[in-house]
């Protein structure tokens, strides 16, 4: 019980000392800052991913799969399988005012909504209207407000600029507050998503494309839009088709919504030239973790069906470069950040190095009324851990406090200096997306207690090795 007693006297009036506790403390609080906001960013971009694409898909290459329809009657007979549905995909030129590429897909509108998460993406026609409208003021307010500030320089601006920014201004406060509804609109129903595809001006067949590309290429509903694809690399037999374009879609995924297009099946058979053929099926899981599980099922399943190149993936193998780029990410900067801690670990050695120094005449007096090696350690160690230990706990709490509040802290910076560090047309998101996985912050205090203990070693050894004639000799 005097080990604790000792120590925590020689803590407590020294200033140094929490300093200690405060680089400890940083190190954790960053620590827990960025795992958990890398945490919600990697959750977020795992919901993109499965909201685009099925949890599981049963593929044929170059076409192959004729047999759709027999092949998701037997997928939806494996247990945990909720939902199939057929899809064709294959890549897409875009023929404007300049050539760029992207990929159609070809869905039944029936059942595709029951695989991915496309009734939360589709956007009705009023919506997109809204929504391109708010994109199109938000940048030419923000052109004129350049060209203003250019104006400081010296270059003349008319005067007609400022009514402009004026009247764009008083306008896009009108169409915010109705595209925050859209924000926090319902999903499209079943019925709405198969009406989008099926309610047409003419008899082209209908598309619908991503938000990026929409407003990229200015398109309107109801305009015509003309692609371009082929099944071989021969250009000259690459079939050309034009498309009505029936409404938007919005992931939140940037890539996803400047490259993609959706169209029905039927169609895209027929553009791609592929009559009655598809990609794949789409398969929906009642639990997306149990993917490995169900794929192994499914494998079983269709074995009959393997000789002819069929494949089985899981969402995850899908994109494993990418998810596995996105985790070592995250690791990758946990552990550069940890280095705060080490920094903070130097710091405990230091302060037990001159504890003991100024404490040789205690040291002595303690081993000369018994006091024995194992117990003076002890004294430095429960020094060192006890700096470690506060110091992770006040990081821990501050950094969960400040996690659990990053969002109105960030506005509370918007409203000081006018910048939000978090732009939500960046990143295409709300709010800063957060997830605490508190088992994953074990792996942060429990490495920074040990670090503590590790550094606080080497003065409570040298202390504990001390002579305590030597120690009393010049007293």
């Amino acid at each position: 019980m005097y080990k604790l007693f000792i120590s925590l006297r020689y803590l407590r009036r020294r200033i140094i000392t929490y300093i200690a506790i405060a680089g400890v403390s940083v190190g954790v609080m960053v620590l827990v800052i960025v795992l958990s906001v890398m945490g919600g960013f990697q959750r977020e971009f795992h919901e993109k991913i499965r909201g685009t694409m099925a949890d599981i898909i049963v593929s044929q290459d170059n076409f192959g799969m004729k047999d759709y329809d027999e092949v998701v009657q037997k997928v939806l007979k494996v247990p945990g399988v909720e939902a199939a549905a057929p899809y064709i995909q294959n890549i897409m030129l875009i023929k404007g005012l300049r050539i760029d590429f992207g990929f159609i897909r070809g869905i039944d509108p029936a059942r595709e909504p029951s695989v991915t998460k496309l009734r939360q993406y589709m956007l009705r026609r009023e919506e997109t209207e809204i929504t391109v409208r708010r994109d199109f003021l938000k940048d030419q307010i923000t052109g004129i407000e350049n060209m203003l500030e250019a104006s400081r320089n010296g270059t003349e601006v008319p005067a007609y600029i400022d009514r402009q920014l004026e009247l764009w201004r008083e306008e896009y406060e009108r169409v915010k507050k109705e595209y925050e509804k859209v924000s926090n609109r319902e999903p499209m129903s079943q019925e709405e998503v198969e009406l989008l595809f099926y309610e047409k001006q003419t008899d082209l067949p209908g598309i619908v494309v991503g938000l990026e590309l929409f407003e990229h290429y200015r398109m309107e509903i109801g305009s015509e839009i003309t692609l371009l694809t082929a099944v071989s690399l021969d250009v000259e037999e690459a079939s050309q088709q034009r498309f009505e374009v029936l409404g938007a879609f919005r992931t939140g995924m940037f890539e996803n919504d400047f490259r993609y297009a959706y169209a029905q099946l039927y169609d895209v058979q027929q553009f791609i030239g592929v009559p009655g053929a598809v990609s794949g099926v789409s398969v929906k899981l009642k639990d997306y973790h149990d993917a490995d599980k169900v794929r192994s099922r499914i494998e079983a399943a269709i074995e009959a069906d393997y000789s002819r190149g069929v494949m089985v993936l899981t969402w995850q193998e899908q994109n494993r470069t990418l998810l596995q780029a996105v985790q070592m990410e995250k690791w990758l900067l946990a552990f550069i950040i940890f280095f705060i801690v080490i920094v903070a670990g130097f710091t405990i050695v230091s302060i037990l190095a001159m504890m003991v120094i100024e404490k040789t005449k205690d040291i002595g007096i303690i081993k000369s009324l018994g006091g024995t090696t194992t117990g003076v350690m002890s004294i430095f160690l429960v020094a060192g851990s006890f700096i470690g230990v506060a110091g992770t706990l006040l990081g821990s709490f501050l950094g969960l406090l400040f996690v659990y509040n990053i969002n109105e802290i960030a506005d509370l910076i918007e409203s000081v200096v006018g910048y939000h560090p978090f732009p939500p047309n960046i990143y295409y998101l709300d709010k800063i997306p957060t997830q605490v996985d508190y088992p994953e912050l074990l792996w942060v205090i429990l490495p920074t207690i040990l670090v503590s203990c590790v550094f606080a070693l080497y003065p409570a050894v040298r202390a504990s090795r001390l002579d305590p004639v030597e120690a009393l000799r010049y007293e």
